[in-house]
Order: C-alpha cells, then structure tokens, then sequence
C-alpha cells in the first residue's frame, strides 16, 4: 500500500496501521521449498539429495505426497528409504477438498510433496478451500513444501496456470498475446515475486518463459524472477531463500536488467532485448532474492569468452530445414537471387546430392532459368582441380546438406580450396546457409543434435569446426523444428558456448532469415531470433551427471553472467557493441524502470537478523522507520539521500530489547509512504 501524504503525526500512524492491520492477512513465509523440474525418481539417483533434504527439512519426518485425483505407490516408500519416519500418499479431488478429516490429516504432516499432472486441476479444485488453508498452514510454522512438475510449478508466486492450454513455446515466443497464456495468483505462493517453468530444456520453455516475464510485466507492471528448472533437476530454498541445486541439468534464472526492453503489441513482432540469465548446476548455493553467489561447484572453471571480430562478408542464414521455407516469395532463396545478374552463376556446395531437399533446389533453379553448378562438396572431390576451377567460376554460393568431414578441409586456409573459398568471401561473393548448413558458419558446429532425442541428455553431442567465417559465435538452426530434438538444440547451444568459450550463441527457428553484413545482423521473416551473449560471463560449470547407457555426462553448461536478446524483423544487432543498434519500434517499446517498491523482508518471522530490500526510481531522500503496532517509532534504519535503484538494508533486533509480535517498516521518499508488516519469533 503507498500513501501519498509528506508526513504523518503519532495519531494519523496508529490509524493508517490499524486499517493496513484490518486488510492484510499475515503471511509468515517461513518454511522451505523444493522444487522439482520432472522425470522420474528412482533409488540411488538423482533424486536422492534432493528428496533426502526434503525429508531432513521436515521436523518430525512426516512427508504426505497429494495430488488431485491419483494416489502414487513409489514416492512413499521412496520418501522412507531417504529416512522419513512416516510417509503416505492421498488424493484429494475437488469433492473432498473443503473436508475438515482431510484438513486434520495435512496438519499432521511437516512436509507436503505435490506430484506432476496439470497445473490447472490444482488450483481449479484446491483454491480457497481447506486443502490449500491447510498446506499453508503447515508452511507457516515452518513445514517444507516440495512438487515436481506441474507440482512444482503451483508453489510460485505467479503460476502460468494452462486454465486454457498448456503453452506451446514456440507459439509464445512469436505471439505472447495470441499463446493463451493466463496467469494466477493467490494460490500458495510460496516462492516470492517468482514465476517458474518446468522440463524447461526438455521442452525448450526457455523461449515461453521469456515471454511470460515480459507479457506479466506489461499487464501488472512488476518483473518477476523466472525460474527454469530442468528434469531430473531440483532447486530446494530454505526460510532465508537461501537456494541450493541438486541434479542432472542446470536450473535457469531469469530476471530483467535496467537495460530491459521489450514490445508485445497485437500484430507486431514480439521482441525483447538485455535480459538477465543465470544457470547453476549441482552443488551450487545462492541466495534467491539478490541471486548473490554462496558457493560454486568443485568443477566451476573461470570464463574468458574469445573475441569477436568482425568480418566485411555477406551471407544470408535461413533457420528452417524445408524447402517450403525457403521459396517463399518473402524467403531467403528470393533475397539471395536478387543479389546476382542475369548471367551470374550459384554453385550449390554439399555432399549429400541425393537429399530430396538438394533435388528441390536443382528444379527451382531449372524453373527460374537460372545458371548453377552442383558442386559435389566429398571429400575426395574436394582436392580435385576440376571442382576448383567449378568454384572458381561461380558468383556466390548455397551451402546446404554439408557434412563436418567438408567443412573440417574448407575451414582450412592452407588448404588450396578453403584458401579458394576464403577469397571469394573476401571479395563479397554473396554466400546462403539453408537449415543445418546454418551451424557451419560460427567457429564450430554442433553435431548429432538430430542423433536421437535423448543426445545431450546422454552425452552424445560432439563439437567440430566450423567455417570461422562468423568468429566466436555458435549457430543452431531448426530450434523449434521438431520437438523430438528441442533439448539437443537448446541445452546443446549452452553446452557448446561452454565448451568453446565462443562470445554469442544463436538459435534461428524455421520462418527465419537472417542477413550479415560486418559485424550487424538483421532478421526478417515470422519467427525471432534468440541471442545468447556470454561476453561477460566470468564463470561457468558443466553438469557431472551420467545417465544410464550414456558416453559422458548430460550436455548444458552453467554462467555467472548471459544476456538474452530475443530480435524481430526489422531489428538489427551489432555483435561487434553487444547491442541492438537499429529497431524502428523501438521508441514504442516498454522499458524496465525501477518501481517505488518496498519488499517483503526475508527472512519473516526473524531472530534477531533480517534484510529489508526497496527500489526508487530516481534519486531521492528516503527514510525507512520500524514502528510497533501504535505507530510509535522504534528506530530510524536509514536516513538520507539514494541514488535509483534498488537498495537493501540489514537489520538487527538485538539492542532493542523488542518482544516477540508484529512490527512495521515503513519507506517514506517524496512519492510517498509505504507500509510492510515484520515478525520477531524469539
């Protein structure tokens, strides 16, 4: 609540206390959580550390697994192998859900884990009834609460809570408002100012849950904390929101930056620009209200991204596999055609000319009358003069259905046809990169992300060069193609900028056409572009998990530091600044600007110490009071000028000689007075 009155007398506090007293409800937020990304549990896995803390976090070692319409036979068992003393498992559907038997049975327990299914059927048939009054009660006094899954998903504050569908990434991250994304609120919350997404590499979500902080932040005019959490992965935040990572995969956080910028408008691109991305892997700690590192992995390893270097090419990149795609009359082929005079000719460059897409590529040529040379890229072809003096003769260039054995020779500058190949793209020889051709560009290539579904998941994905002619940067085409091979493609990008410490990642999905010239990119088509920039990144960890029938462990990589920039037509960016340079809806975008707010202070209840976090958004003279419940001040906790921007405030009650109940702490600037509610428990 903010009052906008300069000041208040002693009695003009007492009554606006008293009113803030009459509409509040208390919120003591003092348990634990655990939060589970999905996949299965098993005995001496993954889920051992994090399900064995659960059980160690409730006091009594009484876990109820619940759920709203099946009961399961494993997690009991499952919870008493990890030590619990007593573990059941209960459904409680809609008509049993305001039943005072099941209210009593949840009181008796000091852990509550919420198993997967549909996000929607728990708050349909949980809200405002007995059932949730009672998990939250057992939080209150300082019970832990753990999920997986969808389970997971309902203990944030804010739940995308699929009441119309469950949001297709893809879909969300062309058109937040056409994705059917809602929201809600109010239902547990036991994870502050947060949203959280689940199987979030699995899946691809990264892409959905962007769009989820950015069409949030446009309705309420509030950033949230993103929180993306892999299967086979935990995050478990103790009553200080001190968070700890167990796990096969890395959890992912999300949150704006005062650079942030966005556009969600009916019938225009969505686009957003400097968003703040962390990713921890197992055995990591941080705190989750300033995400402040408390220690690193055994494995972290420091981070010095090489750098870029700009190059004066030309080359167009077409992020879809399909022919379909690339013929449109708004497609790349026509914007690469445009480029050539009536006599010029394009030599097709691959290795695989019985590709069907290759086929389709030699028709359309032959339809349009336009002059080409099938230039069979085989290794042995390769060293041959005839196939240099093909090159030689040609305009420009299609590379499409190119194998790592070609590029690993025409990478090679010494070699006399990548020494040829390197002066024609010097001498601005047009070049296009149709589908998996697209990851040859950058200076290496991830290979076998079409291997099989579960490639990075077993760590089967190897690295080979790339063509260098984009430096320091990774491509991954095709990101949304097929929803077999999402988690090699997303969480292979992060693992390859690991592994190379290349500067930028790039995922192009079909629909998309991107344009290079010097250091500037510029897309066109339907579908963005996600940017990874890791210039900043200090530090990063690789997951160790080994699942079985693996050949090495899972495939994603953890960063101190990544900025996301998701582009649209028309933008451009500049991977020489780290920038988007141009966009002409820029002037209409919404900015991130730092709110008058004063946050919740953590922990609450406290003995003796507690934080107390604000934001202003500009500079300004602030106090920031403690009161008791007639408004009589206690202390002063600071007084004086502050800059914009977000702040925090470490208190103490020892000294004070204060009792155990209910204080309040108010921030006053010129905008106004706002009130918060604290509890000392001695």
């Amino acid at each position: 609540m903010v009052w906008k009155n300069t000041r208040f007398s002693g009695t003009e506090k007492f009554f606006f206390v008293l009113a803030y007293l009459l509409n509040v409800v208390v919120s003591y937020s003092q348990g634990s959580v655990l939060l589970t990304g999905g996949g299965s549990e098993n005995y001496n896995d993954w889920s051992d550390a994090p399900y064995q803390w659960m059980v160690q976090k409730a006091t009594n070692k009484k876990i109820l697994v619940l759920h709203y319409s099946t009961v399961s036979t494993f997690l009991p068992d499952y919870f008493k192998s990890l030590g619990a003393a007593q573990s059941v498992s209960l459904a409680v559907p809609s008509s049993s859900a305001d039943d005072s038997t099941i209210f009593n049975t949840i009181l008796t327990y000091d852990g509550i884990f919420l198993r997967g299914g549909d996000q929607w059927e728990y708050i349909s048939q949980w809200k405002g009834t007995l059932t949730e009054k009672a998990i939250q009660q057992v939080f209150q006094r300082g019970g832990v609460i753990g999920g997986t899954s969808a389970g997971a998903m309902v203990l944030s504050k804010i739940i995308c809570d699929a009441k119309i569908t469950s949001v297709d990434p893809r879909t969300a991250l062309k058109n937040p408002l056409g994705a059917q994304i809602t929201f809600t609120n109010n239902f547990l919350g036991f994870v502050p100012n947060s949203i959280c997404d689940t199987h979030f590499y699995e899946r691809g979500r990264i892409g959905r849950l962007i769009a989820m902080l950015a069409l949030y932040h446009q309705q309420k005019n509030e950033w949230l904390t993103g929180i993306g959490i892999d299967d086979g992965t935990a995050l478990a935040i103790d009553s200080s929101l001190h968070a700890v990572v167990f796990g096969s995969g890395v959890v992912s956080i999300l949150t704006a930056k005062p650079a942030t910028m966005y556009q969600i408008k009916p019938g225009k691109p969505f686009e957003i620009f400097n968003l703040r991305l962390k990713q921890y892997t197992n055995g990591a700690a941080f705190t989750l209200n300033n995400l402040e590192v408390l220690s690193f992995p055994a494995n972290t390893f420091s981070f010095s991204a090489d750098t870029y270097e700009e190059s004066s090419a030309s080359f167009i990149l077409d992020g879809s596999g399909a022919f379909a795609d690339w013929q449109r009359s708004s497609g790349s082929l026509s914007k690469f055609i445009n480029a050539f005079n009536l006599n010029d000719t394009i030599g097709l460059v691959t290795d695989s000319p019985s590709l069907s897409e290759i086929q389709n590529l030699q028709n359309y040529f032959s339809q349009k009358s336009i002059p080409y040379l099938l230039l069979n890229a085989s290794v042995t072809n390769l060293s041959s003069s005839t196939f240099m003096d093909s090159v030689q003769s040609c305009n420009g260039f299609i590379f499409c259905g190119i194998s790592s054995n070609a590029v690993d020779i025409l990478s090679d500058k010494e070699n006399p046809i990548g020494a040829l190949f390197k002066n024609k793209k010097n001498l601005l020889a047009p070049f296009l990169f149709l589908g998996d051709a697209v990851k040859i560009v950058g200076s290496n290539n991830i290979n076998g992300t079409e291997l099989s579904a579960t490639a990075a998941y077993r760590g089967r994905l190897t690295l080979s060069s790339g063509l260098h002619w984009i430096s320091s940067t990774l491509w991954i085409s095709r990101s949304y193609e097929n929803p077999d091979y999402l988690e090699n493609r997303f969480s292979g990008i992060f693992w390859g900028i690991g592994k190379t410490k290349s500067s930028f990642g790039i995922l192009a999905d079909a629909g998309t056409s991107i344009q290079i010239s010097n250091s500037k990119i510029q897309v066109s088509g339907y579908s963005p572009v996600i940017i990874i920039d890791a210039s900043e990144n200090a530090a990063s960890s690789f997951p160790e998990y080994r699942a079985s029938s693996s050949i090495g462990p899972r495939q994603n990589c953890a960063f101190s530091e990544i900025t996301i920039h998701v582009i649209a037509e028309p933008s451009v960016f500049d991977f020489k600044t780290g920038n988007v340079v141009a966009s002409t809806t820029e002037n209409n975008m919404s900015v991130y600007h730092h709110q008058f707010m004063l946050e919740q202070n953590f922990p609450n209840p406290f003995n003796p110490h507690t934080q107390i976090r604000f934001s202003i958004p500009e500079e300004d003279n602030v106090d920031l009071t403690l009161v008791d419940l007639l408004g009589r001040r206690i202390s002063t906790l600071f007084h004086g000028t502050l800059s914009a921007g977000t702040h925090s405030i470490n208190f103490s009650s020892s000294g004070y000689n204060l009792s155990s109940g209910v204080y309040f702490y108010l921030l006053h600037t010129s905008r106004g007075v706002i009130v918060k509610k604290m509890m000392i428990l001695k």
